[in-house]
């Protein structure tokens, strides 16, 4: 007799992991899963501290439940990465094929092999530059987690899978470059890179193993990257709920010192947008107040009432969806213009319309360095706030 309660089977699926880990962040993940059972599911690609018995959200396509964790891969082997969740919304099932039967099976553990080791991946947090040339300045993005065979990037602008990219990345001990290939491609969040050369290993081997002993996902501030990346991404920049000022001199202010700039809030899990969003809109001259998911979002709307909001979707305590419906049927809030920026298919921009928004973007066509143009177009097509109540009013 097999040795699992019910039956698994094999099951290859993008899916969203988000909640908190084990120091208190939010994080938000792309994963896949590897097989499914009637009350759970085995996933890959986590490289976030985690703890036995934490609560995360899963989300595939539009279908989301709560799922505990009851095992996570150890960073020293093959699973590196991999958790196995257990459903706690029997009720829901989020996924695009049958439940799997729940009969036992007569699985039965493989035996232990010395040679599957792999390079273990460890979270971390520092800029890098990517070049697609390695003659030409590139974009900053962020490293998320890396290995001495690779790293996974955060960017809003991903490369294709099979692109050759040059990553330059500052660190303590010197100048760390390597040529890499993308081996997977997240639209609008990010890229997984295989190493293919490496300048100097062992500069590498010594920031593998100062991320190994950093007890935080994060790499200590005083030695990841001095480069202009931490000016944009850097949490003392851009906290949740932290004001962004536009910067002096820049140029972009209104004419007139006496008139206030618009005030945007941005709501947004992913941190690497949400400080990219901040920073790009507070150097045009915007006021711009920043949350990190959707009751957040709506707590700083009527605390703060701003002139405009920017809104993703897929955001864990509470969606875009949910957080737009409450924003248009409360009286403080119902005339604030939202703009939807998500990572989902044009197709839903009439729903999102018919619910609320002003309008709506996809993220790999709404790049950061966009929204100040955006959000200035937004607000030059619509009426000023309550101009519309009073000539309902009039008619009336």
């Amino acid at each position: 007799m097999g040795r699992r309660r019910s039956q698994r089977v094999p099951f290859e699926s993008s899916v969203r992991i988000y909640g908190t880990d084990s120091d208190g962040r939010a994080f938000t993940r792309l994963a896949s899963t590897v097989n499914l059972s009637a009350t759970g599911v085995r996933v890959s690609g986590i490289h976030v501290r985690l703890s036995v018995g934490d609560v995360l959200g899963v989300q595939s396509r539009a279908e989301k439940a709560r799922y505990e964790v009851v095992w996570i891969g150890s960073l020293a082997s093959v699973r590196a990465g991999e958790l196995g969740l257990r459903c706690l919304e029997p009720q829901k099932w989020i996924w695009k094929v049958n439940p799997p039967g729940v009969a036992e099976d007569n699985y039965e553990p493989p035996p232990k092999r010395n040679d599957r080791r792999r390079s273990p991946r460890f979270s971390c947090d520092f800029g890098v530059e990517v070049r697609t040339s390695p003659d030409v300045a590139g974009a900053y993005a962020r490293c998320t987690d890396i290995s001495s065979g690779g790293c996974y990037v955060e960017t809003w602008s991903p490369q294709p899978v099979g692109a050759v990219l040059t990553l330059i990345a500052r660190v303590r001990n010197g100048e760390l470059r390597a040529v890499a290939t993308v081996r997977a491609m997240h639209p609008a969040f990010g890229m997984g890179l295989q190493f293919l050369r490496v300048e100097d290993p062992e500069l590498l081997k010594k920031l593998l193993d100062e991320v190994s002993r950093v007890t935080a996902p994060r790499v200590a501030s005083d030695s990841t990257l001095q480069s202009q990346t931490e000016a944009l991404l850097s949490d003392n920049n851009a906290v949740p709920g932290q004001l962004l000022h536009a910067e002096p001199g820049s140029g972009m202010l209104n004419a007139k010192e006496e008139e206030q700039p618009c005030r945007v809030l941005v709501a947004e899990d992913s941190r690497f947008l949400r400080n990219a969003y901040g920073h790009f809109l507070a150097k045009s001259g915007f006021k711009v107040m920043l949350a990190a998911d959707g009751e957040a979002m709506l707590r700083m709307a009527v605390s703060e009432l701003p002139d405009v909001i920017v809104l993703d979707l897929l955001m864990p305590r509470m969606g875009g969806v949910d957080a737009l419906k409450l924003l248009k049927h409360d009286p403080a809030t119902s005339e604030i213009p939202v703009v939807v920026i998500s990572g989902l298919s044009q197709s839903n921009e009439q729903k999102l319309i018919s619910a609320g928004a002003h309008c709506y973007f996809e993220k790999m066509h709404a790049g950061p360095e966009s929204l100040p143009n955006i959000i200035r177009r937004a607000l030059g097509s619509m009426q000023p706030r309550g101009a519309a109540s009073s000539s309902r009013h009039e008619v009336m």
